[in-house]
This record gives structure tokens, C-alpha cells and sequence, in this order.
């Protein structure tokens, strides 16, 4: 019984969900690098598009 419930409780990570929470995580590296770099000149870009 308690297999059972740690299988289904905790499963370990597999290929998929490590490799998308490594992209996950660059980018949230990479958004939050961009955002502490000033800007370079005036763009004409709105907030959404960025």
C-alpha cells in the first residue's frame, strides 16, 4: 500500500518534465537578464510585444 502511494504521491521525474524545466528555467533566466540590461535607445514596441 505504501508503494502505491508514493507512486502515485511522489513520482519521480522523468526525461520529459527534467528537459521542459530546464527550458523553463533558462527562460526565466533569460527574462530576467533582459530586464536588468537597460535599454538601448527609444523602441517603438508596446509592452506585449516585447
Amino acid at each position: 500500500m505504501q508503494a502505491l502511494f508514493d507512486t502515485f504521491v511522489s513520482p519521480g521525474l522523468g526525461q520529459a518534465e527534467f528537459f521542459v524545466g530546464v527550458l523553463m528555467a533558462c527562460g526565466f533566466l533569460m527574462i530576467g537578464i533582459s530586464a536588468l540590461l537597460p535599454k538601448q535607445g527609444p523602441d517603438k514596441l508596446e509592452w506585449w510585444e516585447r
